[in-house]
C-alpha cells in the first residue's frame, strides 16, 4: 500500500513522495533520499484544551438555539 511521505536528501531538498518503502530518489540530484518522520501539527486552546473550532461551534450551535426559542 501506498503512503504520502515525508523526504529529506543529502542536498538539503525536502519533499513529499507516494511510496511504499523508505527510501527513494531525490528529483533534485537522484541521490537517494530518506524518510523524515514529523510530529502532526495541531493547536489546542489553552483554557480548556480543546480544539479551537470545538468552543466556536458550541458557541455557534447555542447562539442558534437561543434564536429558535425566541421565535416559538
Amino acid at each position: 500500500m501506498k503512503k504520502l511521505n515525508d523526504f529529506v536528501c543529502e542536498c538539503g531538498n525536502e519533499f513529499e513522495e507516494l511510496v511504499e518503502g523508505n527510501t527513494v530518489e531525490c528529483p533534485q540530484c537522484l541521490n537517494l533520499a530518506l524518510k523524515v518522520i514529523r510530529p502532526i501539527k495541531f493547536h489546542l486552546e489553552g483554557v480548556s484544551g480543546h480544539f479551537p473550532t470545538a468552543s466556536d461551534k458550541w458557541a455557534r450551535d447555542h447562539i442558534k438555539a437561543a434564536k429558535v426559542g425566541q421565535e416559538d
